[in-house]
């Protein structure tokens, strides 16, 4: 697959990104790299942050970026601009709500006395906003990221056959349950909210090594999970 990597990207997360895509050790005198099928080139985008086959887009976040471009408006526009591409997503790598609680500390106080408010119920009302434009993500860290990002363009880009992931049905914060609630059971039915959760609580899916871990017989073994849904989901993490 091709892939287009923003220059502007932190240049840890570039060479991060160049290693688990071609097993190559990044340069930052090179600007293109080839290895294990994938074509990858680094250069200034207009759009996102990382793009694959000129198809599927992802801008990348911390918690901290993505919570100051909520409260500056950029995160709605860089989703809206995003939306020229077929697929697109924004990637959150981090934990949101450690970062909502340090935002309480101090320094956060302005010259009057006051804090910048930012909280969780603010930060659910901007993902209920963010998803009108987007499919949004969390994972843990960088290597969680990569994982996702290629298994989704392989799902997305050669399985044709499967109608993999739209944006959910369903608005929820944890990530588990998001990439459920995308899973198509048939060409006209995605996976409810109630059989989303119920798989993840069932299951005790915390990460998305969890989810990539599950198998046809664990699903069907949850009641209200039959044979067509399990493997539905299989189908789309295997």
């Amino acid at each position: 697959m091709n892939i287009k990597i923003d220059n502007r990207e932190d240049k840890s997360r570039i060479s991060s990104c160049v290693k688990y895509f071609t097993g190559k050790e990044y340069q930052k005198d090179i600007q293109e790299y080839h290895a294990n099928l994938n074509h990858l080139f680094i250069s200034q985008l207009p759009i996102a942050d990382y793009v694959f086959d000129d198809k599927v887009c992802f801008e990348f976040k911390t918690p901290s970026d993505m919570i100051n471009s909520i409260m500056d408006g950029r995160i709605f526009r860089q989703a809206e601009h995003m939306k020229q591409y077929p697929y697109s997503f924004v990637i959150i790598v981090g934990n949101v709500a450690e970062e909502i609680n340090r935002r309480n500390e101090p320094k956060y106080w302005n010259k009057y006395n006051r804090l910048k408010t930012f909280t969780l119920k603010n930060y659910l009302g901007a993902l209920a906003r963010l998803y009108t434009y987007s499919n949004v993500i969390h994972v843990d860290n960088n290597q969680q990221c990569w994982i996702l990002m290629e298994y989704l363009v392989t799902k997305l880009l050669e399985d044709t056959s499967i109608k993999a992931v739209d944006k959910p049905s369903f608005k929820l914060t944890d990530p588990i349950s998001s990439f459920l609630g995308c899973i198509y059971v048939n060409n006209n039915q995605r996976l409810s909210i109630k059989q989303a959760v119920l798989i993840r609580e069932y299951l005790h899916l915390e990460t998305l090594e969890d989810l990539l871990n599950v198998t046809y017989e664990d699903l069907v073994d949850i009641k209200g999970i039959g044979s067509k849904t399990a493997k539905a989901v299989i189908d789309v993490i295997k």
